[in-house]
């Protein structure tokens, strides 16, 4: 019998330990693979026929996010998501900001969302 494959926890990279190089760690993951990486959605802003979701990597009940995604995806592939909502989700890192407190946004092209159990990582 297999053993199970396990599932991937999203490492969260403190801003703090990237500021000083930045600029040179922006432009290393501009186009590079999301896959299947978990959060919770923070926020959900409905544009015409489109809607873009806000993603925590932390966790719901952390006030200062080090990481979010953004995503836009089509109304449909948002239905039924609502905010602490956890999500599994992919694409392609299309724009990379630092946040003006402390964290790191990255927004997706080609994103893919869906409600799945975001494991929490056991120190």
């Amino acid at each position: 019998m297999a053993a199970p494959t396990p599932t991937p926890i999203p490492t969260v990279i403190p801003f703090a330990l990237i500021a000083p190089r930045w600029e040179e760690y922006k432009d290393e993951i501009i186009s590079k693979n999301v896959d299947g990486w978990y959060g919770w959605v923070s926020k959900i802003k409905k544009k015409s026929v489109q809607t873009e979701i806000s993603i925590d990597l932390d966790a719901p009940d952390v006030f200062f996010s080090d990481t979010e995604i953004v995503l836009v995806v089509s109304d449909s592939a948002a239905k039924g998501l609502a905010v602490d909502d956890s999500v599994r989700f992919s694409g392609i890192v299309s724009k990379a900001d630092k946040g003006t407190l402390a964290g790191v946004s990255l927004w997706l092209d080609n994103a893919r969302v869906e409600r799945a159990v975001a494991p929490r990582p056991t120190a």
